[in-house]
């Protein structure tokens, strides 16, 4: 939901007549039992049936609101974040591959002495709301709509999180459907750009 949405309207804006139902959850639906025709995500090493096409590749990295840096000052080496609010995203109540990648900057706060995050949240979306009130720093996606949406400035940059690739995954079966091949097409040219 944070990556996705401009694609989707510039794409619905070129389609017209197409209708889409978009599921935005981190649910690893079943795209054999056709609890979805496609997804948007990591590589599957067991999902031979698959096709999955490559679009892009994300890597976390740490922000923080304009406000709140200039209230609590810009960290300049890692040990700085010893002197910062950090806010966590928790991949505990979600259904995500890939947990670990998610959950780096638990790892990173292990490197500092006695330091606990002001946070623990599931959702990104309300992890950049707190982060855009001032509340600490983030860990977001570098493709994400919401660094734009809330103008945050990157902290750290030397500093960077796990690299995740994403793939359009769907059933081989479906693969002559022409809606299929259309999104795909779409998106493989959208993210190139």
């Amino acid at each position: 939901s944070t990556v996705l949405s401009r694609h989707i309207c510039n794409f619905l804006k070129l389609y017209p007549d197409i209708t889409l139902n978009i599921i935005c959850d981190d649910i690893d639906l079943d795209l054999t039992k056709k609890e979805a025709d496609i997804a948007l995500r990591t590589f599957d090493m067991n999902a031979s049936e698959l096709e999955q096409i490559f679009l892009h590749e994300r890597t976390l990295q740490l922000f923080a609101s304009k406000e709140y840096l200039s209230r609590m000052g810009v960290p300049k080496k890692p040990k700085d974040l010893e002197n910062h609010r950090l806010i966590i995203f928790d991949p505990r109540n979600t259904i995500l591959q890939n947990v670990s990648t998610i959950d780096w900057l638990s790892d990173l706060m292990m490197t500092l002495p006695k330091k606990e995050p002001i946070m623990r949240i599931n959702s990104v979306e309300l992890l950049a709301q707190v982060a855009d009130a001032g509340l600490g720093i983030v860990s977001l996606s570098n493709d994400s709509l919401l660094l734009e949406k809330y103008e945050f400035v990157q902290v750290l940059p030397m500093i960077e999180g796990p690299k995740t690739k994403m793939y359009y995954s769907y059933p081989k079966s479906i693969e002559k459907l022409k809606i299929v091949n259309l999104l795909g097409h779409y998106l493989k040219e959208a993210f190139r750009v």
